[in-house]
């Protein structure tokens, strides 16, 4: 029996009689890449095969109309722990804080950083008073 090296995992594996142009292993991932570069290739060559695939995707949506509304409403993140003494921030903030005797707010941004360690962003904003010009149209 012939072997040959995976297109995938270039591990080498014995290929089916059946298939002898078989060109990726049996491992899932292997057979995941393979559908994947085959799907990928079909939806640029065939239009035929892309609109029908169209299709499909729009018959599904009228099918399931509120799908991915709940679906999101599913996925939500908890919301951080609001208190009065460290207000709650926009959507996209780990963590927000002011000290308005100083004038000063900050959001801090939690995330994992390229090296995998968390790191934390703190941007601070500074309050100030609004600018009065005497001409009133400046400002428009």
């Amino acid at each position: 029996m012939a072997q040959t090296a995976c297109a995938s995992c270039n591990q080498l594996f014995t290929v089916r009689p059946q298939s002898p142009a078989q060109t990726y292993c049996s491992a899932p991932e292997c057979q995941r890449k393979r559908r994947l570069l085959w799907n990928k290739h079909k939806m640029q060559a065939d239009p035929d095969y892309r609109a029908n695939q169209q299709a499909a995707q729009q018959a599904w949506h009228a099918r399931n109309p509120g799908y991915w509304h709940s679906y999101r409403l599913r996925k939500k993140p908890a919301a951080p722990p609001c208190s009065p003494g460290r207000p709650c921030a926009t959507s996209d903030a780990s963590s927000c804080g002011a000290d308005a005797a100083a004038g000063l707010c900050w959001i801090e941004i939690h995330a994992p950083g390229t090296d995998g360690l968390p790191k934390t962003w703190r941007v601070e904003l500074t309050v100030k008073p609004p600018v009065h010009f005497a001409n009133s149209d400046v400002c428009k």
